[in-house]
């Protein structure tokens, strides 16, 4: 495996994992519980708790993905269902994990919507690694409801420097996946040591590079990916951490793409994206994290950038009103420590409470919650009001045990007429659910939340 990969792993693993919130002591083990734990498949030997995404099928009901550390092999899928009793056991437990065809897991999992024959319906499937697929080549390896496994095409300098090598060695760089929130999300993948990013527009399987003007990427270029809804057409943004950049690509119509700027910020600007509709318009909104805060840019003032092939990385070129929020981590007397926080880990947009409009979810897997060290929390902003930087909510796991590590992997799962938070907890191998928040109104609150 390669260094960087077997550096976060052992990181992580010395970090352990439980679940839960922050209610009354040992909440995430009764009955309708506002947590709800996945129970780990006995088959993902190396790991559990990373890559964690979510993905509604046209059918209404959401499918949420978990799995071992990048560059190793496993993944399952559970059905969350439309009502707040999901399945915790797995459905499906083939992700990346065909013995007879080498598979190395991505650092994110995203899903899509495709059909796999002519006349067969749209159904979901997730991209959980890269390797090959029943002797279909080398690619992106996708596998749906139905068990159709097959991998994606991806663009020659992909397959040659980093599946074909990883096929031959047996060991797999690091590279991201990450889909939108679109009833048919588009796909964006990068690898930072390769300096790569691409993407797939809805229901395609044809890549389109993602490339800088003036054809060379930065160091760490791809490090982090997201796709933005823009109307009918798509942002993608793909990040180079190290030298604070987020770079930003338009593309109307799936198969040609335009750079519009490029995007600059503090120590680490883009370690993570997200996307989502922070506001009721039809545009995404833009959520960068860097060392210590957390950026929400309007999708609106995005989609009004200009082509440019020339784009100076900062923000004075932003129009005005593109700044929505910008905060920095919260504590409250029962989660301390944002300082070595790891605050902007991961971060998500969901809709939270129900009422249309999105609220910013940040891991900080190294908070202390209760005074237990390093077992992480996840930090809920509403970016409403007079004060946009103010903490609405924290969950936590009630039983956490020291370096649990919650909110290394969070993500945004459609449930009903709302969202839920997913939380990865990879250092002792759990996933959990969070059911409630308090920005929950009285009327949508079930039995869970009472």
């Amino acid at each position: 495996m390669a260094r960087r990969v077997t550096t976060v792993v052992a990181s992580l693993g010395a970090l352990a994992l439980v679940t839960g919130c922050s209610w009354s002591r040992f909440d995430d083990v009764s009955e309708e519980s506002p947590v709800v734990l996945l129970k780990r498949p006995g088959s993902l030997s190396s790991g559990f708790g990373f890559g964690v995404a979510a993905l509604t099928g046209p059918d209404g009901t959401t499918e949420l993905i978990s799995g071992g550390p990048p560059g190793r092999h496993g993944a399952a899928v559970f059905r969350l269902g439309s009502g707040d009793q999901p399945r915790v056991d797995a459905s499906d437990t083939g992700q990346c994990k065909n013995a007879e065809d080498p598979c190395y897991l991505a650092a994110s999992f995203a899903g899509i919507i495709l059909s796999t024959a002519p006349s067969a319906p749209a159904q979901r499937c997730f991209v959980s690694g890269i390797g090959s697929s029943q002797g279909s080549g080398n690619g992106l390896v996708t596998r749906c409801d139905d068990t159709t496994e097959f991998v994606l095409a991806v663009p020659p300098a992909v397959k040659s420097q980093l599946i074909e090598p990883a096929v031959a060695n047996g060991e797999a760089e690091p590279f991201v996946l990450r889909s939108d929130k679109g009833a048919s999300p588009a796909l964006v993948a990068g690898a930072e040591n390769q300096r790569l990013a691409w993407f797939y527009a809805p229901g395609s399987t044809e890549p389109v590079e993602l490339v800088p003007p003036g054809g060379g990427a930065e160091t760490s270029y791809g490090a982090a990916v997201v796709s933005l809804r823009s109307g009918a057409g798509r942002i993608f943004a793909v990040s180079a951490p190290a030298a604070g950049h987020v770079w930003l690509f338009r593309s109307a119509d799936g198969a040609t793409v335009e750079s519009i700027g490029c995007l600059g910020g503090a120590a680490g600007f883009g370690r993570a994206l997200g996307s989502g509709f922070v506001d009721a318009d039809d545009k995404d909104e833009l959520v960068i994290a860097d060392e210590r805060n957390v950026t929400v840019l309007d999708g609106k003032a995005l989609a009004s950038l200009a082509p440019t092939s020339s784009p100076s990385c900062g923000m004075a070129s932003l129009p005005a009103g593109a700044l929505v929020a910008s905060f920095g981590c919260g504590a409250t007397p029962a989660v301390s420590g944002c300082d070595g926080s790891g605050f902007g880990a991961s971060v998500d947009v969901g809709d939270l409470d129900g009422d249309g409009d999105g609220e910013i979810i940040v891991g900080a897997p190294r908070m202390s919650a209760r005074d237990v060290s390093a077992s992480g929390a996840v930090l809920i902003y509403d970016v409403e009001g007079d004060d946009r930087s103010r903490l609405s909510d924290v969950k936590f796991i009630s039983s956490a045990e020291t370096g649990d590590a919650l909110g290394s992997f969070v993500a945004a799962a459609r449930v009903g007429t709302r969202d839920i938070i997913a939380a990865g907890a990879p250092g002792t191998g759990k996933t959990a659910l969070f059911y409630c928040t308090s920005l929950l109104p009285p009327e949508q609150q079930g039995a869970r939340c009472q």
